[in-house]
């Protein structure tokens, strides 16, 4: 089953103003998909096919989190927070991806790593984590 196919889960909602997320992975499938859900949780969404879109988006308009994949055309995932930290050096990330061996280089630094195929609650509730650390 895709991800597009999910329904999207009674998770945790946002709260207050509504939260910015950008969603940055080459598959158009996962990020129709997590655009769908995490709207409908209540967030703004921009996405982007790959960390050069990415940073290009974040210049004109910031968000309060990045949800990146690893592996991608061009930028990486790495390359791409680095850039994204350039603007905004407390921005705060999740890596989606299907390689767990990342897992202690993402935590060293400072990054959340949720492994593929994605477990949808607890991805909400791990963006709702982040995102009132960080307020």
């Amino acid at each position: 089953m895709t991800l597009s196919a999910l329904p999207a889960p009674a998770g945790v909602r946002a709260r207050g103003p509504r939260k910015r997320i950008l969603v940055v992975d080459d598959d158009s499938a996962i990020r129709r998909g997590l655009r769908r859900i995490l709207v409908k949780e209540g967030y703004d969404v921009c996405d982007a096919r790959d960390g050069e879109e990415a940073i290009q988006m974040f210049r004109e308009h910031p968000c309060d989190l990045a949800l990146l994949d690893i592996n991608m055309p061009a930028l990486n995932g790495w390359g791409t927070i680095a850039g994204l930290r350039s603007l905004d050096g407390a921005l705060p990330a999740i890596f989606l991806t299907a390689r767990a061996d990342h897992r202690n280089l993402a935590r060293e630094a400072g990054l959340e790593l949720m492994e593929k195929p994605i477990d949808l609650r607890l991805l909400l509730s791990q963006i709702h984590a982040v995102l009132s650390k960080a307020a």
